[in-house]
């Protein structure tokens, strides 16, 4: 899979100073080696580089730049505006990223190294042609669940406005390194079977502004957590038209530890007992947050009766 030869990509790389360990680029050049890219000092003491019209292939550009700030290469965040179709394999060169935030109309493809050797720490894709025939028909090493299972340093993912429909059977299984997963604005319709297993350190999933159809069995089951003192488990879906038919009873089963779960923009009149019911009979610390419900429609009276205590609503209780 090629890169476009012709890239036309705004750059900013934003310098973290919350580690002071690190080699800093107290200065921006004043040569001409970072050309065509312009650097200017921000607040607080960090450096901004923005880099306009390259007519060169990403994984070029940052090799040059990696070489031309030599050890000053650590610990940036990079906001990268391109129309490139694909994320080659270590296409950041030796530089290392706390950060990167692509906004990329024409991203379909990422290498499973893309971001190998990057250290980055958080990932943000704010627009992409991702989508689910270009990430399962994919070449073996391409994809973007691929990515993010490779990319072992990764925290925090967020996406929004991509083509991608379904969060596949598995997609962050034993990606054990993520703590926050958040979909937005994405027409996700489908979250697949154990697709968050064994996400031992997850602590917020969202998914806001989704097309949800499709809840599959043990969707939201991250399995063990480790307990103590780890944070409790947000999972909060907005999503105003979420029927409750597509819930199916095994949808929170073997949700383990604590978790909140937040259904304050969904358009339910009640709970069903056969599906939340076993998911607050699994774990005495879970609780439901709703604001819309019909306080006393009598479908409604398990949760006065059972669970008075991890069921949340500011107009029922």
């Amino acid at each position: 899979m090629g890169q476009n030869k012709l890239v036309f990509v705004t750059l900013v790389v934003a310098y973290l100073v919350s580690d002071v360990s690190c080699a800093k680029l107290s200065n921006c050049p004043t040569d001409d080696r970072l050309r065509p890219c312009s650097c200017s000092t921000v607040s607080p003491g960090g450096t901004q580089l923005s880099c306009y019209n390259i007519t060169e292939p990403l994984g070029d550009l940052f090799k040059r730049l990696s070489n031309a700030l030599q050890n000053d290469t650590e610990l940036y965040q990079l906001f990268l505006h391109s129309n490139v179709d694909t994320l080659e394999a270590n296409v950041f060169g030796q530089l290392k990223i706390d950060q990167i935030d692509l906004d990329m109309g024409k991203l379909a493809n990422i290498h499973q190294d893309a971001f190998a050797s990057t250290g980055v720490k958080g990932l943000s894709i704010a627009k992409s042609a991702i989508s689910d025939v270009n990430d399962q028909n994919n070449q073996a090493d391409y994809g973007l669940f691929k990515a993010i299972r490779a990319t072992k340093s990764l925290k925090t993912f967020y996406m929004s406005s991509s083509e991608l429909t379904a969060i596949p059977d598995g997609a962050f299984q034993s990606v054990t390194h993520l703590e926050s997963i958040i979909f937005s604005g994405t027409p996700l319709k489908r979250i697949g079977k154990n697709a968050f297993y064994d996400a031992a350190r997850l602590h917020v999933l969202t998914l806001t502004g989704v097309q949800l159809e499709t809840i599959d069995a043990h969707a939201f089951n991250v399995g063990p957590r480790g307990g103590g003192g780890r944070k409790a488990l947000d999972i909060r879906i907005e999503q105003g038209d979420l029927n409750q038919q597509i819930l199916k009873p095994s949808s929170f089963e073997m949700v383990n530890d604590k978790v909140n779960l937040y259904l304050e923009y969904s358009d339910f009149d009640y709970l069903d007992e056969t599906v939340f019911g076993k998911f607050l009979l699994n774990q005495t610390t879970h609780v439901i947050y709703t604001n819309n419900l019909i306080c006393h429609d009598e479908r409604n009276q398990w949760l006065y009766a059972k669970y008075r205590n991890n069921w949340k609503d500011n107009e029922c209780n």
